[in-house]
């Protein structure tokens, strides 16, 4: 255990992790999910909020490389999402089944369509039309009478 426990935060190191950094950098640089690598070291990385430290653990102030940047060092990334097999299968499952979903509308869609050219769809529809006007005529006309009390209605059809 380290005199000061603060020591493994201020060096930048962790003691409780049982694996020297080498090793593990060697391990996810070697991994690959399905789509590809998870590690990926670059020697130069801009960052706009510098928080270097030297090897004391003390803030050391960088030179900003360009405008809109505050420090410049290398970096390690890693993939913030793994592919694994099952997800993969998920989502193609997800992807069948959505695309059966859309194939289904386009045919209804096209059915539909189809309906409404034909003549009985067309006298369907027009008559559907007729009565939802005659609906909303009289809900129009029983909260509002015209002068003489009467209520008329004049409908002309093609």
């Amino acid at each position: 255990m380290p005199e000061n426990e603060n020591d493994d935060r201020i060096r930048g190191t962790s003691r409780s992790f049982p694996y020297e950094r080498e090793e593990t950098e060697r391990a996810l640089r070697e991994y690959e999910d399905l789509t590809g690598k998870v590690f990926f070291q670059q020697p130069k990385c801009r960052f706009q909020r510098c928080c270097c430290v030297d090897s004391d653990g003390k803030k050391k102030v960088c030179v900003p490389p360009a405008f809109g940047w505050m420090c410049e060092r290398p970096a390690v990334m890693l993939k913030a999402d793994l592919v694994t097999e099952r997800n993969q299968e998920v989502k193609r499952r997800m992807k069948v089944e959505a695309d059966k979903v859309n194939a289904k509308m386009q045919l209804a869609e096209k059915m539909a369509q189809m309906y409404l050219s034909s003549g009985e769809g067309r006298i369907t529809f027009r008559k559907a039309a007729y009565r939802e006007l005659l609906r909303r005529i009289s809900n129009k006309d029983s909260t509002k009478d015209d002068h003489t009390g009467e209520k008329e209605l004049v409908l002309s059809r093609r």
